[in-house]
């Protein structure tokens, strides 16, 4: 069942998101399609520690096949792969700028970088709902539909890709998007 070149990305990807601050601690979680379903990081656990054996597998139902306990977010990762075939992967992190920002519904504010304009031409915005809650990930399921990145209100943000470490470098541009915009308010641009 183990895919070694799956796990390699997903556990690289891991380390990457903690090396460059867009996870602190157990924070975030990261997945990737399988043919059996999902591989997830597992709850509780530090991302600049995982290795492979941490990893979870989950059917397409959700159901553990092997592995730990899945993140509690495992459903909106299921929920997004559901509605997007096309994607392979999926972090959700809480990088600072972005999380501090998107109970203003960063997804509203003009994209100030040419890079952001690019990568992120549709953002969703979701309200704030209880992290790990199906409501969450219906939620996530709908705007995912239309979008390239997901803000969720006081909960960080959701961008996905190919591989896991395309999914991260998503979540660096969009925290360096938000830091700009950060910036430009503060300075009263």
């Amino acid at each position: 069942m183990v895919n070694w070149a799956a796990e390699d990305d997903l556990i690289r990807a891991c380390h990457l998101l903690a090396e460059t601050g867009l996870v602190t601690a157990t924070d975030g979680n990261l997945s990737k399609r399988t043919d059996q379903g999902l591989m997830i990081t597992p709850t509780g656990r530090a991302k600049a520690l995982l290795q492979g054996k941490d990893l979870c597998y989950l059917d397409a139902n959700g159901e553990i096949l092997e592995g730990p306990g899945p993140s509690r977010e495992w459903a909106f990762h299921r929920a997004i792969y559901m509605a997007k075939p096309e994607v392979l992967a999926i972090c959700h992190a809480h990088p600072d700028f972005v999380t501090a920002l998107a109970s203003q519904d960063l997804a509203r504010h003009e994209r100030f970088l040419f890079d952001a304009e690019l990568r992120f031409p549709q953002l969703g915005y979701i309200e704030k709902i209880t992290p790990g809650s199906a409501d969450l990930a219906r939620a996530v399921a709908k705007a995912s539909l239309s979008a390239n990145a997901l803000l969720l209100a006081s909960h960080g943000a959701i961008t996905w890709g190919q591989s896991a470490m395309e999914a991260v470098q998503e979540m660096a541009a969009l925290e360096r998007w938000a830091r700009t915009v950060f910036i430009l308010q503060r300075t009263g641009i």
